[in-house]
């Protein structure tokens, strides 16, 4: 019986370790993206436990400490289109979608608000991030995953396009690089941005 479990216990053991990498990097919403257009067009919505937000959802309200030490308040922003970017520091796919934030940002100024949502960890792990990458843009500190829990997804990254009546416009979930998400956000933002 003994030499029967230690036949088995070196495939067993690269087997859970296999299934445990692959769950790990699905956790982070494997670099696919989805958005809310398409599944207007498509009538679908994803089988997720965690439906995003749903195009025409009323953005819900919050306030949050900046990086920056200002307080935010969503609602103190009706009138401005609003890019809410959900993520993490050990979240691949959101580093690499990070340097499209941060080109976003520089290019809207005031015009549009852009604010990332670091969920779930402490202020010095997202500052010391921020410094390092030399990042801008404002970052809300949603250590205890308050903010998140009030925008539904299926992991991280996230974004959440408000529009100016306070109305989610789109919804990204996932990113596969900085390039395609700076063309698929910045499409976003100037269509909210141009509507009433």
């Amino acid at each position: 019986m003994y030499k029967f479990f230690k036949k088995l216990y070196k495939p067993l053991f690269c087997f859970c370790l296999c299934f445990f990498s692959v769950f790990v990097l699905i956790g982070c919403s494997g670099g696919q993206t989805n958005d809310t257009s398409s599944e207007k067009k498509s009538g679908k919505r994803s089988s997720a436990l965690h439906q995003e937000m749903a195009g025409g959802s009323e953005a819900p309200d919050f306030t949050a400490k900046l990086n920056n030490g200002e307080t935010f308040t969503l609602s103190d922003k009706k009138g401005q289109v609003i890019l809410l970017n959900f993520w993490a520091t050990w979240c691949s796919n959101c580093v690499k979608e990070m340097p499209a934030i941060e080109k976003l940002y520089e290019e809207y100024g005031d015009q549009i608000v852009i604010v990332g949502v670091n969920v779930g960890e402490d202020e010095d792990t997202i500052d010391t991030f921020i410094e390092a990458k030399n990042y801008s843009f404002p970052v809300a500190c949603d250590t205890e995953s308050n903010i998140s829990n009030l925008y539904p997804n299926a992991g991280i990254p996230y974004t959440v396009i408000v529009g100016k009546d306070g109305l989610v416009t789109e919804t990204f979930l996932g990113a596969k690089d900085a390039d395609s998400q700076y063309t698929k956000l910045r499409r976003a933002l100037q269509e909210a941005y141009e509507a009433n």
